[in-house]
């Protein structure tokens, strides 16, 4: 601490800096004396300036903090000095001056304890929650679409702030719409450093600092005056907060979640199943220009290659490029988008350019059933991931992989261990395998790529690339080794849901039937 920094904590006794001299930091204070000449570096001397005129030798860049009892006459050549009036007693200075040293230190305690959680990565809540016995009032962390990542404990009563995150999480839908909340972000909007309202959401005042990482801003830091008045020197402990905090969500997957934040956090509470009240679900979807009421899917899109976390922003830049009007973001599975799958499968979309450049990156989507509304989309989320891993051990050459074709296959890959899978299996599919094996023969295929083709004897031939009257030869010789017809619906049916079961268990290899 250097006498500048003193000079803010003592406001309440009319401090005046005489000479800035020099900031070299002081570590201790002494009481002024006779003996005074000698070794000063880090040492604060305290007294009267009347003593402190009596010194006969003062050595150079010496600290003193005096109490005005005599006229200021003149400076003592090279030394700092800091005057406050004679209203304070000497013994009342020095316990002020020694709790401001006091705190000090347990702020560089706590700073030090702060940084050492940005660096190794701990949650979001801690930081805040150092930085409420930093600050000593209570902190709120939101992110750019106001929405709560974390907040120090307590209650502060009369606040909207606190009112609308402890009840929603974020702002309201009525406070955003508010003459008020538009003109308090209009005022911070031209404000990049931290700055102080008063009393404009509260009957408190608030510290308002926002976080950016490069030139976008992704979330910001708010402190309410409920505890205690603000010091000076808060605005720039929350500068210092701003900074720490840019570190520890750049290091943070929250840096991928910076692009349309407000659509991009509502969109991820909906996956999650966050929305119990569907009042708040609207009012929200309200206040984002979004239509509750749209046929919706949810398309999952990952890639087995990706290396990278941070490889995941780009990639979505590029596929954005490549899928109808969506709403995109991205979670730990991967990138998801919010559309409508008319879109995706309508005669104006160019879907050959997007599966080209899928199998280009390696990139496999699954889709979720469509569903009208919004409100289903926690169910719909993961019927996108499960397809699309279904899909990959299923049909590794495909890059789309759509729900309505895989649930069956979702069913049996989520089977629990104790069921025996293979037990549903047809009989006959499982001779047809011992014989295949016994014999060096391929039926098995023979009979994938017709039930794949729901029986048509042209397909079957130009898929296994052999003569339609091959394909009959062969369908003949299954039967009478199945001892059953294929004829049939259902027998057919059911040996295709064999093939599923065996694929999931992999006792059969889909690339055998598919390439």
């Amino acid at each position: 601490m250097n006498l500048e920094m003193l000079c803010g904590h003592l406001l309440d006794y009319s401090p005046r800096l005489i000479c800035h001299g020099t900031d070299e930091e002081i570590s201790s204070i002494r009481l002024l004396s006779a003996e005074n000449d000698g070794e000063c570096s880090g040492i604060l001397y305290l007294g009267m300036l009347s003593a402190l005129y009596a010194l006969s030798n003062v050595s150079k860049g010496t600290s003193f903090l005096c109490i005005e009892d005599v006229p200021y006459a003149h400076h003592p050549l090279g030394v700092n000095l800091m005057l406050v009036d004679d209203t304070v007693s000497l013994n009342t200075l020095l316990k002020e001056v020694q709790k401001v040293f006091a705190d000090s230190s347990k702020a560089a305690v706590y700073w030090n304890t702060l940084l050492d959680v940005a660096l190794r990565q701990g949650r979001a809540q801690e930081i805040v929650d150092i930085a409420y016995r930093l600050l000593e009032n209570p902190v709120i962390l939101s992110d750019r679409s106001t929405k709560l990542i974390a907040r120090s404990g307590g209650f502060v009563e009369n606040s909207k702030l606190w009112k609308d995150h402890s009840e929603f999480g974020y702002f309201s839908y009525e406070t955003m719409q508010s003459q008020n909340y538009k003109r308090i972000s209009q005022q911070l909007d031209k404000n990049a450093q931290p700055i102080l309202l008063q009393k404009e959401i509260s009957q408190y005042d608030t510290i308002n600092g926002k976080i950016y990482i490069g030139n976008t801003k992704i979330a910001s830091i708010s402190v309410l005056n409920s505890n205690r008045p603000f010091h000076e020197q808060d605005i720039g402990i929350l500068r210092r907060l701003c900074n720490v905090f840019s570190y520890y969500f750049k290091m943070d997957s929250f840096y991928k979640f910076v692009r349309d934040a407000r659509r991009e956090s509502f969109f991820k509470d909906l996956i999650e199943n966050k929305f119990s009240d569907t009042a708040r679900l609207e009012s929200r979807a309200m206040s984002l220009n979004l239509k509750t009421d749209g046929n919706y899917c949810v398309l999952m899109a990952a890639s087995d290659a990706w290396h990278y976390e941070n490889s995941l922003q780009n990639v979505r830049l590029e596929l954005e490029k490549y899928l109808p009007k969506s709403y995109t973001l991205i979670t730990e599975n991967g990138i998801v988008a919010i559309l409508d799958k008319e879109r995706l499968y309508g005669q104006n979309f160019d879907l050959e350019g997007l599966k080209k450049f899928l199998t280009k990156n390696k990139i496999q989507i699954g889709i979720s059933r469509s569903r009208n509304g919004l409100d289903r989309l926690h169910e719909q989320y993961p019927q996108a991931v499960q397809a699309r891993r279904a899909g990959v051990q299923m049909h590794a050459r495909d890059v789309i992989f759509d729900y309505d074709d895989y649930a069956l296959n979702c069913l049996f890959l989520d089977a629990p261990p104790h069921i025996n899978l293979k037990g549903f299996c047809s009989q006959e599919m499982l001779k047809l395998i011992a014989y295949d094996r016994d014999n060096s023969t391929e039926y098995v295929k023979t009979l994938y790529a017709f039930l794949t083709h729901n029986g048509n004897y042209t397909s079957t031939a130009k898929a296994l690339f052999i003569h339609r009257t091959s394909v009959i030869y062969r369908i003949k010789k299954l039967e009478e080794i199945l001892e059953t017809p294929l004829d049939s619906d259902k027998i057919r049916n059911r040996l295709h849901i064999s093939f599923l079961i065996l694929f999931s268990l992999k006792e059969l290899e889909i690339s055998r039937f598919t390439g």
